[in-house]
């Protein structure tokens, strides 16, 4: 599989075993100078909670009721997607 780092122009070969993998990408420095992975813990569990709701979708074919716990958790999900998405500088949908 050939690959191109962002903002790069070649491309190279690549293994599909590491693509769009990176390591501690949201680790940061915690109150006492130590690497916290607190983001990717809170990212972790929105995104097991997001996923459970389209698994929903997916088996009853309708979107969560206006109001609901899943419509809430849903749009909270797709939110954070869509944010993470363009701050790694991927644009918009069908850009």
């Amino acid at each position: 599989m050939r690959a191109r780092r962002h903002g790069q122009p070649k491309t190279h070969l690549a293994n599909v075993k590491n693509i769009a993998a990176e390591t501690g990408f949201y680790t940061i420095t915690d109150d006492n100078g130590m690497p916290s992975t607190a983001i990717e813990q809170e990212l972790s569990g929105l995104e097991g909670q997001g996923l459970a709701v389209l698994r929903r979708i997916d088996e009853t074919g309708m979107l969560p009721a206006v109001g609901t716990d899943d419509r809430e958790q849903l749009c909270l999900y797709l939110a954070v997607q869509f944010a993470m998405v363009r701050s790694l500088g991927f644009g918009t949908v069908g850009e």
